[in-house]
């Protein structure tokens, strides 16, 4: 167990004392608890990575809380646990994140993790002193009045304590060591993270679904020295066929299916990267040696779907409303509305930004058009798509708080204006491949003046798909608005030229949201 699992862990522990709850640890050292203590049944289970020991700084905390009590008193015991002043309504699906400050724990210790609570009642049949045996029982037939959520919940519980009581047999690995669980799982993982196979919110695989993924594949194997490779790659990549899969099932013990919530490009950046591994690849090699992902993301594709994130408001927030929720679901149905089914493209989200600042974010979406989609892969028609795509998204989100723009790019331009790191990651002469370098814009030491606003509306290719309009004092008419196309020929009957001084702001059409004010001193063109 790392440090930092081990803080988190003890916090958890404190926080269950808070509730008047029995945490019950299910690493693979830990002891059972024979009974419960004094008072009504409260238990806090951990789920998910972190209930099988091979939890990582980044990934997300999921406990529930399983109690008999009614769901206002259960969050009234939570916010005065967190000692929080405002009153806490209960949660329409019984969970909630917990706030890290309340609980003691600074946000740049876990790096991005994020701590749930999930409730849900316990079922009639549990015996924790049967539960190291048996397992956690289902609710039964009988118990009607269990909500949707509370049977979800339940069955993380479940599915925690099957990988605690039923592991996979240890594997023989290629130099005859033997490897636990948490041994292969950890290896895949970063083979995973080496091919960034990993993002959730990007429709990309989520921790919890790649447990299972390797635990359904090892699970019941006999220790050979193939084993190692060959039931991974053979139970997610031994679909090779003419027809790309568009999704995969991945079916915990509880018969949660942990795969639909996999996109069809997930799926398909997911099993691309599986029979890329040579077929006579040493199995330590497969799993171990570093990755040029990023550089072999722009080698990959011909076409880029450039996704732009301009905020208006920097408050906490409202950035982290954008940032984590709002960017990433709309990244994620992208693909859908491109308007062309899975089977005629191949669409993957790199799913980190390659460009941040405050004020900023960048991400690109690699694009590869089948023979099927001749008619689509030419620029004007894919232009055409993004335009609609923009369209179908703009009432999705909050465009008082950002404005998400599309522009298209070929592999040439992505490559210079984003090129990958050129430092090493570990390995004399093998690229970084986990983040290529991030362009943090820094704050224009003078204001853009009117000509070059201009300029960069009409040549930068992130615009292309927008329409803008440009306000200029008129010699007679005073203020006067013109479209950004029509600038620059015959500016109006009486003036064959207007001096770039008399531009005083310009407009998005679409919303009317001034993106440059010369009084005003505003450049949201990036």
């Amino acid at each position: 167990m790392s440090g930092t699992e081990a803080l988190i862990t003890a916090i958890v522990c404190t926080f269950a004392h808070r509730i008047n709850s029995t945490y019950i640890s299910l690493l693979p050292d830990s002891a059972w608890p024979s009974k419960q203590a004094k008072g009504p049944l409260s238990l806090l289970f951990p789920t998910g990575t972190f209930a099988a020991g091979v939890w990582q700084v980044g990934d997300d905390i999921r406990l529930v809380y399983m109690s008999k009590d009614r769901l206002q008193l259960v969050w009234e015991i939570v916010r005065e646990a967190l000692d929080m002043a405002e009153t806490l309504k209960p949660p329409a699906n019984r969970m909630m994140e917990l706030p890290l400050r309340k609980l003691g724990l600074d946000a740049r210790t876990v790096h991005g993790s994020k701590i749930y609570l999930h409730h849900c009642r316990p079922p009639s049949a549990l015996d924790l002193a049967m539960l190291a045996g048996y397992g956690m029982p289902p609710y039964e037939g009988d118990e009607t009045t269990y909500s949707r959520q509370e049977e979800a919940h339940l069955a993380m519980v479940r599915d925690a304590v099957t990988v605690k009581t039923a592991p996979p047999k240890d594997l023989k690995c290629q130099n005859g060591d033997l490897r636990t669980f948490s041994q292969v799982y950890q290896r895949i993982r970063r083979w995973a993270d080496g091919h960034q196979l990993m993002g959730a919110p990007f429709g990309l695989l989520e921790e919890e679904c790649l447990l299972w993924m390797v635990y359904l594949a090892y699970r019941g194997s006999a220790p050979t020295p193939q084993t190692w490779r060959d039931n991974f790659h053979g139970s997610y990549a031994g679909a090779r066929s003419r027809v790309r899969p568009t999704r995969m099932r991945v079916r915990t013990m509880s018969g949660r299916d942990l795969g639909k919530y996999i996109t069809p490009e997930g799926v398909s950046a997911l099993v691309e990267a599986l029979e890329g591994e040579p077929a006579d690849t040493n199995a330590d090699d497969c799993y171990d040696a570093p990755r040029a992902a990023y550089p072999g993301f722009l080698r990959r594709f011909p076409f880029f779907i450039e996704v732009n994130m301009e905020i208006f408001k920097t408050g906490p927030q409202s950035v982290r409303d954008v940032v984590e929720v709002q960017l990433p679901a709309l990244i994620k149905s992208l693909g859908g509305l491109l308007g062309s089914p899975p089977a005629r493209y191949l669409a993957r989200i790199w799913p980190e930004p390659v460009s941040s600042s405050v004020r900023h974010q960048t991400y690109l979406m690699g694009l590869d058009f089948r023979e099927l989609d001749r008619e689509l892969a030419s620029r004007s028609k894919l232009i055409s798509a993004l335009k609609d795509a923009q369209h179908n998204m703009r009432f999705d989100y909050d465009r008082s708080t950002a404005i998400i723009t599309m522009g298209l790019r070929n592999r040439r331009d992505v490559s210079v204006s984003y090129p990958p790191s050129s430092s090493a990651a570990g390995t004399p002469g093998v690229e970084s491949h986990t983040v290529p370098t991030i362009k943090t814009v820094p704050e224009t030491p003078r204001f853009r003046t009117g000509a070059s606003a201009i300029a960069r509306l009409k040549h930068d290719v992130r615009h292309a798909s927008l329409e803008y309009e440009i306000r200029y004092l008129d010699r007679f008419e005073g203020l006067m608005w013109m479209a950004l196309e029509s600038w620059g020929g015959k500016a109006t009957e009486e003036e064959d030229f207007i001096p770039e001084h008399r531009v005083r702001q310009i407009r998005r059409v679409e919303d009317g949201v001034l993106v440059w004010d010369r009084r005003g001193r505003l450049d949201l063109l990036g």
